[in-house]
């Protein structure tokens, strides 16, 4: 683990006590990064990982760590993972490492410490010493000053100190390196002066007489000027003023120095005011700026937000590309090697929720989200959707919209196809009476026109509408094992969204999209859904109706969901099976009674669906199962093997067979 913790600034600085705050703060835990939070002797002995010092709590003096405690070597709580196990290969020497002074800070940049030994680069110490006369000092002469992570960081010192300086890569494993860097006497730099201090010190308080007379030469005057000989005007690079001046145009000059150009080799100052700053390199302790624009920008230790508290507010982006955000934005692909479900939560671009995981998805690994459980859904191949629940006088049955019309009420496009049917009359129940049920699984409403499910996810069952002179909606119910309705949702009687006119059945901008959705019950093994058609308003001019529909939607959601996802097609072919793109019917094509040659394995044809699996219709000549149930079944031999013998029923007959001597010992007829 890194140590990302930093050094003091001098007493005399000016942030000493917001940092000596900010550093205390931290290591109780109450800002900043929640790993940086310091462990207290109570933490260590609570995580079992040392045991106190009996003497310690009677304040005997002794130390209070006796020794490794229970927890050490097991993961702890016993779980017995494997010890971790340290590389203690010393790192290499740091490489390109420059240290620079400025006035009150030392800056420390090295190459990328991108070596592989102890587990990889933990940290860079940083010693050194003062010296002001003497014989220069060596390493044995220096104490360490800080730790940093990256490759750049600063240390604050005292202006005008002359500082020898060694630098040492330190690993995860917490080896340095054999040898530092910076030689017998280290990096030898200087702070450079305090500026402030200097300038006061002429103010005044450096007399004439102070100085020597062979050497002394001042002017008292309220201005000096240096002009060019010839040349009209005449050039003027350098101005004193000592006394505000007011110009002829009106404008006051304060009192300074006024240079056209300056080429300076050494410039130290308290406080420098730029217009425009044009810089090769520059090594700066803090930067306050209100906006940065940069081609690259290298970060050491970390990047953040101003109101940035781990797990509470704002962003930080580590030097070792580990982050925090409150919300990101992605516009292209994400790849994770890696993902924490804890927490997820998927959503569409019109706020619905497609995933809500809570606390986990386990319980519906490998369950495919947001899929369309219903064959041929767009009705392309052929018109496979039925009727029932007929309380009308229904003319014109179920067909393509383009049987009955060239355009105008005709999806356009070739992808879906749109469905009509149309009611003739009123049956005399209300404008919210059922007239028909429309069904997309196919032509019945039996276990033949199911989907199987899992008890416990979410579904949502929606389809595209559009009715004139009537209401539509959808409906969906879960069935047990036994065909017995455990489990309904339906939509309310729902208006089509515009006012009737031509074209408002070509395209499905102009369609409703009602919904239903329920969470599948313990005991739901499958689900059956409808499209509904209501009666023919009692006051509509004409006593008929049309009904229009297309793009049938069952999938499995998210347990916050509020709404279907973005309609996709479903499967092509007659198999419905959840979490699987291809179509399952291995038996597609087949003359019944036929054998079926190849391996249906679950890559291909095998019906799997967490373990469980719904078959309408098979006809299998040899099948070892380890749990069959079934509302109806026609078995030539059925046998059931124990460690004791097996159990057999074939022609009438049930026979019981000794697993030692392959004897049967019971026999009977059965009636």
């Amino acid at each position: 683990m890194a140590d990302r913790r930093k050094d003091l600034p001098p007493v005399n600085s000016a942030q000493f006590q917001q940092q000596v705050r900010e550093a205390i703060s931290t290591y109780l835990g109450n800002r900043g990064d929640k790993l940086d939070r310091g462990v207290t002797v109570r933490d260590l002995v609570d995580s079992g990982l040392v045991e106190l010092n009996a003497g310690f709590l009677r304040g005997t003096g002794v130390a209070p760590i006796k020794g490794p405690g229970p927890n050490v070597g097991t993961g702890g709580g016993g779980g017995g993972t494997t010890p971790y196990e340290p590389d203690l290969s010393p790192p290499p020497t740091p490489t390109g490492v420059t240290v620079t002074a400025g006035i009150d800070f030392l800056m420390f940049v090295t190459d990328p410490p991108l070596y592989l030994q102890g587990h990889g680069h933990g940290r860079t110490r940083v010693y050194g010493t003062t010296w002001t006369s003497g014989p220069k000092p060596t390493f044995a002469d220096a104490k360490e000053l800080m730790q940093f992570l990256g490759n750049v960081d600063s240390y604050p010192t005292n202006p005008a100190t002359k500082w020898h300086i060694w630098l040492k890569w330190v690993t995860n494993d917490g080896i340095a390196s054999t040898v530092p860097v910076g030689g017998t006497n280290g990096f030898e730099v200087t702070t450079g002066q305090d500026v402030s201090q200097l300038l006061n010190a002429l103010q005044g308080k450096l007399r004439n007489e102070q100085l020597d007379p062979a050497s002394n030469f001042r002017f008292k005057a309220n201005l000096f000027t240096i002009e060019s000989t010839t040349g009209s005007p005449s050039i003027n690079p350098f101005t004193v003023i000592t006394t505000p001046t007011l110009t002829p145009a009106g404008e006051l000059l304060p009192v300074g120095v006024y240079m056209e150009a300056a080429y300076i080799k050494g410039l130290e100052a308290a406080l420098a005011r730029f217009q425009t700053a044009i810089i090769t390199n520059a090594m700066i302790v803090s930067v306050s700026a209100s906006r940065i624009t940069s081609g690259v920008i290298n970060v050491g230790s970390y990047i953040q937000s101003s109101n940035y508290v781990a797990g509470t507010t704002g962003w930080r982006i580590h030097g070792d590309g580990t982050a925090e955000f409150p919300a990101a934005v992605i516009r292209g692909q994400l790849s994770a090697a890696q993902m924490n479900g804890q927490g997820l939560k998927i959503t569409r671009a019109d706020g619905s929720v497609v995933l809500d995981a809570g606390d986990s998805i386990d319980p519906f690994k490998g369950l495919s989200v947001g899929r369309n459980l219903i064959a041929n859904s767009d009705q392309t191949s052929a018109m496979t959707w039925g009727m029932g629940n007929v309380n009308g006088q229904i003319d014109v049955p179920l067909t393509y919209a383009s049987n009955k019309w060239s355009d105008t009420y005709v999806l356009l496009g070739n992808t879906t196809r749109n469905v009509t049917c149309h009611q003739n009359g009123n049956n005399g129940g209300g404008d919210t009476a059922v007239c028909c049920d429309i069904y997309p699984l196919g032509n019945g409403y039996t276990v033949a026109q199911s989907v199987a499910v899992v008890p416990g996810q979410k579904y949502c069952f929606s389809a595209y509408m559009q009715a004139h002179r009537c209401f539509v909606g959808v409906g969906l119910e879960f069935f047990d094992i036994g065909g017995n309705a455990v489990g309904t949702a339906y939509s309310s009687p729902t208006a089509t969204p515009h006012s009737w006119g031509a074209y408002q059945a070509d395209r499905l901008a102009y369609y409703t999209r009602p919904f239903a959705m329920a969470t599948a019950p313990a005991n739901a093994v499958y689900a059956r859904v409808f499209m509904r058609k209501y009666n023919t308003f009692a006051a509509a001019e004409a006593q008929e109706s049309w009904w229009w529909g297309a793009a049938p939607q069952f999938e499995a959601v998210g347990a916050t969901a509020t709404g279907p996802g973005p309609y996709t097609p479903g499967p092509p072919g007659s198999t419905r099976q959840l979490g699987y793109a291809g179509d399952l019917d291995a038996t597609k094509g087949a003359t019944i009674g036929s054998n079926l040659f190849g391996s249906f394995d679950q890559g291909t044809f095998d019906v799997v669906m967490n373990g469980r699996s719904l078959i309408r219709l098979a006809h299998i000549n040899t099948a070892t199962i380890g749990n069959l149930r079934a509302l109806a079944a026609n078995i030539g031999v059925l046998e059931s093997y124990g460690p004791n013998g097996t159990f057999r029923l074939q022609d009438g007959k049930l026979s019981m067979i000794a697993a030692s001597t392959g004897v049967t010992f019971f026999e009977a007829g059965v009636l």
